[in-house]
């Protein structure tokens, strides 16, 4: 027992006088702490005789809630977040039988679907700018908060708020809907 108990606080006292922290070091503390709640678990049950079998099932119960309430609020938040890219893909759908020329930033990572419809295509604003765009036919672009050059030609249509910047995972971004004057 003096072994079992000494060893964690040893370690934790070692990880606590080190300089630099890393949360992985104290992985090894995982089955100790798993042998520990069962120890108390069972000493909690062994207290109730012949009740022990629903004392084994609450303490269960309540060991098991904690884990479970935590996922389903992370679920919860997970299915709240808002999208602008879902909104402009509906904004786009609407727009659909203008048969106008659209530009579609492909930075933005819009689902395939969006892609399909009439008069869209991908392209790199990266490399390109409204003059360039306007010489290819386009009438319509979608992008970016910050990502198009030469915007002083263009209008624009529509502003769908989100997070500004670059993003290596793309999350909701702030994306414009511009229209060039013909």
């Amino acid at each position: 027992y003096v072994l079992f108990v000494a060893f964690p606080l040893l370690y934790l006292l070692l990880m606590i006088s080190q300089k630099a922290n890393f949360t992985r070091n104290m992985h090894l503390m995982i089955p100790f702490l798993a042998c520990g709640a069962a120890f108390l678990a069972e000493l909690i049950c062994s207290r109730f005789g012949k009740a022990r079998g629903a004392a084994t099932f609450f303490v269960t119960l309540g060991l098991c809630a904690q884990p479970f309430l935590w996922a389903l609020n992370q679920r919860t938040e997970a299915q709240s977040l808002p999208e602008s890219r879902l909104q402009a893909a509906a904004w786009l759908m609407e727009r659909s039988g203008e048969n106008k020329k659209t530009a579609l930033s492909g930075a933005l990572q819009f689902e395939p679907g969006v892609l399909k419809l009439p008069g869209i295509t991908k392209v790199d604003l990266s490399k390109e700018t409204a003059e360039t765009l306007k010489a290819q036919g386009f009438e319509r672009i979608v992008a970016g908060a910050a990502e198009l050059t030469g915007l002083d030609t263009l209008t624009l249509e529509s502003s769908i708020p989100g997070e500004l910047g670059q993003q290596r995972i793309v999350k909701n971004p702030e994306i414009r809907m511009y229209q060039i004057p013909q």
